[in-house]
This record gives structure tokens, C-alpha cells and sequence, in this order.
């Protein structure tokens, strides 16, 4: 055997990576949900830097599989979150979850899209 890997083989791995990308967005949606609902509640900065740290990923990892519609939309959401200053209070902090909703809403949406219309694997 010479080690090397066929490019139907490649696709094959690459296949299978995006779809455990979308099935592991697809768990990290509800997690965005409660994360945004503490940061709207509480003004938890905590929670603020969770969703960032989460959508940049997916941001990242939604282009990388040509996911364009979910990068996107992580995107949009990412840079809303790093618009908010750092030194905002809580107060602030929470003010700024409800402008978050139809992003995330939107994040979702794209989810839904790219695994209606991705092929389901063999």
C-alpha cells in the first residue's frame, strides 16, 4: 500500500466531515438560543463572548465546506457581536440580545436549508 488517497476517497471524507459540520451546528443552535436568552436576561458578558466564540466557528467552518449561506449569516452575527464595546454594562449588554434575535434567527434558517438540500450519506 502506498499511502496515498484516492480523490473519491478525499470526497468521501470530505462528505462526511461536512455533515458532522452540520449536524454539530445543528446541536449548537439551541445553545446560541439559551446563550443569547441569558445575555438578554442578565447582561452576562460571559454569555456575549460564548455566542462569539461559537459563530465565529461555524463562520469559519461554513465557508471551509462551502456552506456559504450559513457562513454568512454566522458572519453577520459575529460582527454584531464584536461591535458592542467592551466596557458596555450589563444593562447595555442585554439591550443588545433583542437586534441578535433575527440573526440568529437567520443563522437557523440557513441550517435548515443547507440539510434539506445536502445529500443524505450512504
Amino acid at each position: 500500500m502506498t499511502g496515498k488517497i484516492t480523490e473519491a476517497e478525499l470526497r468521501e471524507q470530505v462528505k462526511v466531515l461536512a455533515a458532522k459540520f452540520l449536524q454539530r451546528t445543528a446541536s449548537q443552535i439551541p445553545q446560541l438560543q439559551n446563550e443569547l436568552e441569558r445575555l438578554a436576561a442578565t447582561g452576562d458578558r460571559n454569555a456575549l463572548r460564548i455566542i462569539q466564540d461559537i459563530v465565529h466557528k461555524i463562520h469559519g467552518s461554513g465557508a471551509m465546506f462551502g456552506f456559504d449561506l450559513i457562513s454568512e449569516r454566522a458572519g453577520d452575527l459575529e460582527k454584531f457581536t464584536t461591535r458592542v464595546p467592551a466596557d458596555a454594562e450589563s444593562t447595555a449588554l442585554a439591550a443588545v440580545a433583542a437586534p441578535m434575535r433575527p440573526l440568529l434567527e437567520g443563522l437557523a434558517s440557513a441550517l435548515v436549508a443547507a440539510e434539506r438540500d445536502s445529500p443524505p450519506l450512504s
